[in-house]
């Protein structure tokens, strides 16, 4: 089998000119991303520590694949047999993701950790996983559920949780909280090109310029909104002439999408993660009952061309 791997993808790219010179930056890697940028132009070196900190914590606490001695996570959750005491941001994510997954019809699933491990160790090995071993990890999936009893949880099943859809939306989330409590207006929160949380500029209209990597010259223009992307160029495999992604259905167990792009523009950067995988996995046929439940803008391509665009979410060209 002939195989190449593609460099995740920059879906978006943000426009940073004349931003003023008191700008508090960190860049942190985490969620298995390229950066994580905070970008404050107003605040002080405290709030940048304190945001730093809320999104280290929650990265380790999402992770399912290492332990750490000072916490319970994801990893740990995942390999108890019995109740594990968890943190309010782990009950919190676990509970949105319940919701989520009912909201989507099953179509986002947090017990998925076992099938995207299939696939991510399968075509790391620059193979396809055999159809057993795929059915194996869907009845692992469908047969089981998180058990809540107050702030303990369990898994009742041989599934495993995998929070890679929400965690860095879920991030995005308690920064914009600390950020309102803190009456932080001007700030720029990058979550690796895909998941976006801005504020407004401090010069000229208040306005980001974003930048859409497959139009060209295409951006948006945006201010006090989150967005939240999906693509099929991030963390591509192509493998017999045949491209495979991250993004795996978890009816079907395939890596596949409807799809090859779907950006989305709104509020909660939650809900905005969730949903750009899941709409990736869907037909624009069902994108207006999603675009009116949460009050989000779409905008979908598939083979270069829009397949799907909210009204009034224009695309400008320099």
């Amino acid at each position: 089998m002939k195989s190449k791997l593609l460099f995740p993808f920059l879906l978006l790219s943000i426009s940073l000119t004349s931003c003023g010179n008191s700008t508090y930056t960190k860049n942190l890697y985490v969620f298995d991303t390229s950066f994580f940028t905070i970008k404050l132009f107003e605040g002080s070196s405290e709030d940048l520590n304190n945001i730093s900190s809320i999104v280290v914590n929650l990265d380790k606490e999402f992770d399912a694949y290492k332990h750490y001695d000072d916490i319970t996570n994801i990893y740990d959750i995942n390999h108890a047999d019995n109740y594990l005491e968890v943190s309010d941001d782990i009950i919190s994510v676990l509970n949105l993701s319940n919701q989520m997954k009912e909201a989507t019809n099953g179509y986002f699933n947090p017990l998925i950790g076992n099938l995207s491990n299939l696939w991510k160790t399968s075509l790391d090995s620059s193979v396809i996983p055999s159809d057993t071993d795929i059915q194996n990890c869907i009845t692992e999936m469908n047969n089981s559920s998180i058990l809540f009893d107050q702030n303990r949880v369990k898994i009742a099943g041989d599934a495993t949780i995998d929070l890679g859809a929400v965690a860095k939306g879920f991030a995005l989330s308690k920064i914009k909280e600390y950020l309102s409590n803190s009456k932080i207006t001007h700030y720029l929160i990058d979550g690796g090109r895909s998941s976006l949380l801005l504020g407004e500029k401090n010069s000229g209209d208040g306005y980001f310029n974003i930048g859409i990597d497959q139009i060209n010259n295409g951006y948006f223009k945006s201010k006090n909104c989150a967005y939240g992307t999906s693509s099929i160029f991030e963390q591509q495999v192509t493998i017999d002439n045949k491209d495979y992604s991250h993004i795996i259905n978890p009816f079907t167990g395939m890596a596949e999408s409807e799809q090859d792009l779907v950006i989305l523009v709104g509020d909660d950067p939650a809900v905005l993660d969730v949903l750009s995988t899941t709409l990736m996995l869907l037909p624009v046929s069902s994108f207006a009952n999603f675009e009116s439940t949460y009050s989000i803008s779409i905008l979908a391509m598939k083979n270069d061309e829009i397949t799907y665009q909210t009204n009034g979410l224009e695309v400008l060209h320099h």
